[in-house]
C-alpha cells in the first residue's frame, strides 16, 4: 500500500481544500494554497432567536448561506423561507425573523384558514419546533 505524500502533491492542494474545507480562503493545511474564496456554505442550527422569542428545534436544519448578484441570501427551503441581506450576517438576521414571523402567521393558524401549501409549511414547522 503506497502512502499519499501531501508536499510532494502540490497540483492536488486547491482540489484537497475544496473537498475538505468547502473552498476556503486559505487551506487550513497549507497557508499557501490560494483556494477560490467560500460562497456557499451550510449553517446548522439548532435553536433560532429573534425579538427576545427562542425556538429550540428538534433536530438541527441546515440553512444555506450564499452569495449573488452582491446580496447575501439564507435559505430553507422546507418552510419556504429565502431571506436576504447586504451581509451575512443581516441574511441570517432576516432568516431569523421570516423563521418567527412564519412561525406566528402559519404555525399557529387554524388549519382550516390555510392553503395546502401553508398547511405542509405549517407540518414542517411544527415537526421542527419544540413544544
Amino acid at each position: 500500500m503506497s502512502n499519499f505524500d501531501y508536499q510532494q502533491q502540490q497540483d492536488v492542494r486547491p482540489l484537497l481544500c475544496l473537498i475538505m474545507f468547502g473552498s476556503v480562503e486559505r487551506c487550513e493545511l497549507d497557508p499557501s494554497c490560494q483556494c477560490p474564496p467560500l460562497s456557499k456554505y451550510l449553517i446548522k442550527l439548532d435553536e433560532i432567536a429573534f425579538d427576545g422569542v427562542r425556538f429550540c428545534l428538534n433536530d438541527p436544519i441546515e440553512v444555506e448561506l450564499y452569495q449573488e448578484d452582491g446580496l447575501w441570501y439564507s435559505e430553507f427551503e422546507p418552510l419556504g423561507i429565502l431571506a436576504s441581506g447586504k451581509t451575512k450576517e443581516q441574511a441570517m438576521l432576516s432568516f431569523c425573523q421570516d423563521f418567527s414571523v412564519l412561525w406566528q402567521e402559519i404555525a399557529q393558524c387554524p388549519d382550516d384558514d390555510l392553503t395546502v401549501d401553508a398547511l405542509k409549511i405549517k407540518r414542517n414547522f411544527l415537526s421542527l419546533v419544540k413544544r
